[in-house]
């Protein structure tokens, strides 16, 4: 049994309204211990330099690295400051935010894996999502001019804000949701990491957060902004399998070889393609994986 498995069946069969709170806060601080001070790999596409620097886990800063550039957390858990980028156009405002308490999320989490009788891999993936649409107040419909307002006001106060503050009031974006993601996921015992990049969607260059995650010698984009929906009406998290190369390499991105990786699916908001990390010359088509039975691992 996996690490992941034996942390899943724990917090099914374990945890309980009396020690739920207790538990949470030990795995959390082992957590926060594991994620201080993430190195964060780089490479500027503008200048052509490559260097590796201590930097803020989920940090992004487009506007000097230029439109290529692609940040990765080293696979951490996130409790300090990251930064976000919350402005509408491509290159907005940088503002620094902190997770907060966000255990409330952790017990949403426990609360659905309690309900999984026999747990697929799937199955998580979807709770981890579920959980963190809830959390935000549902499936990203945020008004951009309201999430820039919020963030100015913060900015004009000289606040650091907290994604925790966030809960219930719908203004959470993909940054702030990819960042609980990782969360959660690492909660679990996944390997994840928190990936801030450029996606092609439907024609349009756009700055993107999401997660890469490791499991069973498998290796997945998730994508908890974006889901798709199926056919009876469910809607679950974009989960697309690539190969460990392409993993890596959108773990650690280097020069001359970067990858682009194209997924397919049905959203809530009709058929999409998305291309993520857009500018490379090199794509891996996920599509028709997508459209096969999917290759379920039980958990239990």
């Amino acid at each position: 049994m996996s690490k992941e498995d034996e942390i899943i069946n724990f917090l099914r069969a374990e945890v309980n309204d009396n020690n739920q709170k207790v538990i949470i806060s030990e795995i959390l601080k082992r957590l926060e211990v594991s994620g201080a001070n993430a190195t964060v790999k780089v490479f500027d596409y503008g200048s052509g330099e490559k260097f590796t620097r201590q930097m803020k886990i989920g940090a992004t800063k487009f506007g000097s690295w230029g439109i290529g550039g692609m940040v990765s957390s080293d696979s951490e858990y996130i409790s300090s400051n990251i930064i976000l980028n919350v402005s509408g156009g491509m290159f907005g405002d940088i503002v620094d935010t902190t997770m907060g308490d966000c255990t409330d999320a952790y017990e949403m989490l426990i609360e659905k894996l309690k309900k999984l009788e026999k747990p697929t891999f799937e199955d998580v993936m979807k709770a981890v999502y579920e959980t963190t649409a809830e959390y935000f107040g549902g499936v990203e419909t945020v008004d951009p001019a309201e999430r820039e307002a919020y963030y100015a006001e913060l900015g004009d106060k000289e606040e650091i804000g907290k994604v925790s503050e966030l809960k219930g009031k719908n203004l959470a974006a993909c940054v702030e949701r990819a960042a609980l993601s990782q969360n959660l996921l690492k909660f679990l015992g996944f390997e994840a990491i928190i990936k801030q990049s450029q996606i092609d969607n439907d024609n349009k260059h756009e700055l993107h957060a999401y997660n890469l995650v490791a499991y069973n010698g498998k290796y997945y984009i998730f994508d908890a902004t974006i889901p798709r929906c199926e056919e009876k009406g469910e809607v679950t998290p974009i989960i697309t399998e690539i190969p460990k190369e392409v993993f890596d390499t959108l773990s650690h991105p280097q020069n001359g070889d970067d990858v682009s990786v194209k997924t397919e699916y049905d959203s809530v908001r009709g058929h999409r393609k998305i291309h993520y990390n857009s500018w490379s010359k090199k794509v891996y088509d996920a599509t028709t994986k997508a459209k096969e039975a999917p290759d379920d691992h039980d958990i239990e």
